[in-house]
């Protein structure tokens, strides 16, 4: 939803984020993107620790490295959310599309998602990797990890096309995919201990 709602507001055909911002719906439409990829980070940041509890024992080093670099992404990503959502209030406040300090402001909030976006994406591909490599060792999830290595090929070929924000879109399938695998396993497993074992 976050990436649907980013293209509308800054994708090709879109009048311009400072345009956007100076408008009611696209304030409105901002202030969703925000919201959305605020949700999307604190599910996952969820997720990432649920899967360390439950393979700690095996793969404890791997797991605690994962979970640190996701905190902080979830932080950074947040920081530059929390500059967007200033362009919306100031937008709000009535300042125009033509006022140089927005535009100075909207250069900042753009330069800090792109550096932000860049080592978080980055961040999300080499969990995605580090998570398939203890998937392929554990029976049933083996098929999530060849997926998941997979989306980290495209990653890759999204950062070499300069459309590595399109990343996301497969980084959210494949958390729903790990999310039904686990509660699958979860069912069919009679002790907690073992959830994951194949």
């Amino acid at each position: 939803m976050g990436v649907l709602l980013l293209y509308l507001a800054e994708g090709p055909g879109s009048p311009g984020l400072l345009s956007t911002l100076v408008q009611p719906s696209g304030q409105q439409l901002c202030s969703s993107m925000v919201a959305a990829f605020s949700c999307a980070l604190v599910c996952w940041v969820i997720g990432v620790v649920t899967l360390f509890t439950l393979l700690k024992e095996s793969h404890w080093y791997a797991l605690v490295v994962v979970v640190a670099l996701n905190i902080m992404t979830g932080a950074v990503f947040l920081s530059f959310l929390g500059l967007h959502y200033a362009l919306v209030v100031l937008g709000k406040e009535g300042r125009s599309a033509t006022d140089p300090g927005y535009k100075e402001f909207a250069i900042v909030a753009h330069a800090a998602a792109d550096l932000g976006g860049w080592i978080s994406i980055a961040i999300f591909a080499f969990s995605i990797l580090v998570l398939s490599l203890v998937f392929c060792q554990r029976g049933r999830w083996k098929g999530v990890g060849w997926v998941g290595f997979f989306f980290v090929a495209l990653a890759v070929l999204l950062f070499f096309l300069d459309v590595s924000y399109l990343f996301l879109i497969p980084f959210g399938v494949w958390e729903l995919i790990v999310a039904a695998t686990f509660l699958a396993t979860r069912a069919g497993s009679p002790s907690a201990s073992h959830r994951l074992k194949g």
